[in-house]
């Protein structure tokens, strides 16, 4: 009701009435309103002082008092002033901390992001809300629940931090710190830590910031699983450790989710997440995939799981019944049947090799990319073929060997040819039917300019392309860095699934080996650059009988424009280009 139909009711009521309606209302008042005005209203109406209420002006925040407040504050919560006998805090004025904390928090509110004060006022809210975190841990405010006495959850604070933060630019710092205050804090009673690690990711507008927090999620798990290597099975921050990389492993597997990309999460989640039992690891695992996954991946996972010998519990079962029973499940696998009927196993078989041998890196990754879209099958060099270009084997018998490629569902052999014999081979002994597709790679090392006519990688993919086969040859540079190549492997290899190159012309795929954040995306219809990409020179020695060696050096020629295979990998970009066999 409004204020004069409430003055009309209570026109004609008793005292007794009236006292009662007063302290019944007076209970209802939050103790904050109580201190703060109710008291003092109460206290100037007995006085006979006239009361004139007026509408509350706007607060103009002294930022530079602000930050002092807030410091002073954060010292003195340091010292252990608001739980320790001290001079400095009486002990009728502790438990207002939280009044205080309030206030910091809504007058930080009130600065605009976009001003001069607003980086700084990001920086004192996180000051806040570390204090306070440390605060669900350790005894350092007269409260259990720092967050629950400042009338504010754990992860509404963090949502408030996170948008301040970024509002103030997705820097490389912003990033680490608002992973950390997500993944590894202390968390108030009532809240998951997961709410956290799902609003950090939601926090992230585009593709390459969350590629970019994969690749630090890495590299703090790297860094905790060495301080644990280090550590006695007792020591006091063992645990903390483990869960601090716990927690890292989910927020990866959610990030993978919104990416539509979460395989390589699962096979990282079943590496690295720390329990004493597997069955605790796909409990957990599945619960995180159960709120921010689908129907879909959870029955994969569930059935990895099954693979593993893992009993899983039985609530478990349960969902895995109710999902597999669910006819709009069944009607969903039908639909998406239909529309990747294109990249099926039936439809789709896959040849591939490469010249650095079946044991490179490259090859495995390939054809772990590859399975997603068909049956692959790898017939590659039993060792290093680098520069053997088309050769095939013309004076000797070819050794044949099945392979253990440990990637489910790819059948591998090992071949003592070079890599064009091997595209033969595999097409006229070792596979059923002709391939769909020849890919060949990943070399270690670029495919591009001059430097092609001498490739394996390019020699296999082109050997191919002779037999009436769509081909590729993919490749990366030599630096250690295969960022842009793990990001961009799958979706340059549904490029080639979905698009037929030239007739007697192959695709020539080169990733650059720069940093994802430096990567400008992918160039497409690269034309090949006719210069050179290296300088050869050749150094003379003289051997113990006399005979002159000579031993070749190279130097990289790195400049190019940048609509050829060269200028792009100069500039950052994936390259795919075509590349013309020989008739």
């Amino acid at each position: 009701m409004k204020i004069q139909e409430f003055r009309d009711k209570i026109k004609k009521c008793p005292k007794e009435d009236l006292e009662k309606i007063a302290a019944e209302l007076y209970k209802m008042l939050p103790k904050s309103k109580k201190e703060e005005m109710a008291d003092q209203l109460i206290d100037d109406i007995i006085a006979g002082k006239s009361v004139v209420v007026t509408k509350k002006k706007e607060t103009i925040v002294d930022f530079e008092l602000l930050k002092k407040q807030i410091e002073h504050f954060l010292s003195d919560v340091d010292n252990n002033y608001y739980v320790a006998p001290n001079r400095n805090v009486p002990k009728s004025e502790r438990s207002k901390w939280r009044f205080e904390v309030k206030g910091f928090v809504k007058m930080i509110n009130k600065i605009p992001v976009d001003g001069e004060n607003g980086t700084e006022s990001a920086r004192l809210l996180r000051e806040l809300y570390k204090k306070l975190v440390y605060g669900c841990g350790y005894y350092i405010l007269p409260s259990e629940d720092p967050f629950q006495a400042i009338g504010i959850r754990q992860p509404d604070f963090y949502d408030m931090l996170v948008n301040r933060t970024f509002a103030t630019g997705y820097t490389d710092e912003n990033l680490k710190n608002m992973l950390e205050d997500a993944a590894l804090v202390y968390m108030e009673r009532n809240s998951l830590q997961i709410e956290l690690e799902a609003k950090f990711v939601k926090s992230l507008p585009t593709n390459d910031l969350k590629y970019k927090a994969l690749d630090l999620i890495m590299k703090y798990v790297d860094k905790y699983e060495s301080k644990l290597k280090s550590m006695g099975k007792w020591d006091d921050d063992r645990y903390k450790l483990e869960e601090h990389i716990e927690e890292m492993c989910k927020t990866m597997l959610i990030i993978s989710i919104s990416l539509f990309e979460p395989d390589d999460a699962v096979r990282y989640f079943w590496k690295h997440y720390i329990s004493p039992k597997n069955e605790i690891t796909l409990y957990v695992m599945l619960d995180v995939i159960e709120i921010y996954g689908d129907d879909e991946l959870w029955i994969k996972v569930y059935e990895e799981g099954l693979k593993k010998k893992i009993e899983p519990r039985s609530v478990l079962k349960k969902r895995y019944n109710e999902i597999m029973n669910s006819r709009a499940y069944m009607l969903i696998k039908l639909i998406e049947r239909q529309i990747t009927m294109n990249f099926s196993e039936k439809d789709n078989l896959i040849l591939i090799t490469n010249d650095d041998g079946i044991d490179a890196e490259g090859i495995r990754k390939l054809a772990e990319t590859a399975a997603r879209y068909g049956q692959v099958y790898v017939v590659a060099p039993d060792g290093q073929r680098s520069a053997m270009s088309h050769s095939i084997t013309c004076r000797e018998a070819l050794r044949v060997r099945e392979y253990d490629f440990h990637i489910d569902g790819v059948k591998a052999y090992a071949c003592s040819g070079t890599p064009a014999d091997c595209v033969l081979v595999g097409v006229k002994k070792i596979l059923s039917r002709k391939p769909d597709h020849v890919f060949s790679g990943i070399n270690f090392g670029f495919n591009i300019s001059s430097d092609i006519q001498y490739s394996g990688t390019a020699g296999a993919a082109l050997e191919g392309a002779f037999l009436g086969i769509r081909s590729a040859a993919f490749s990366t540079g030599t630096l250690p860095c295969t960022e842009v190549r793990d990001r961009y492997l799958a979706e340059t290899i549904e490029f080639c699934l979905a698009n037929t190159p030239p007739k007697d012309q192959i695709w020539n795929i080169n990733f650059p080996d720069c940093q994802l954040s430096e990567c400008k995306g992918i160039m497409k219809n690269t034309s090949v650059y006719t210069g050179q990409f290296y300088d050869d020179t050749y150094t003379e020695e003289t051997s113990e009988t006399g005979e002159k060696l000579y031993r070749i050096s190279t130097k990289r020629i790195w400049e190019a424009p940048e609509d050829t295979d060269l200028g792009a990998i100069v500039a950052n970009y994936v390259s795919i280009g075509t590349v013309s066999n020989v008739r």
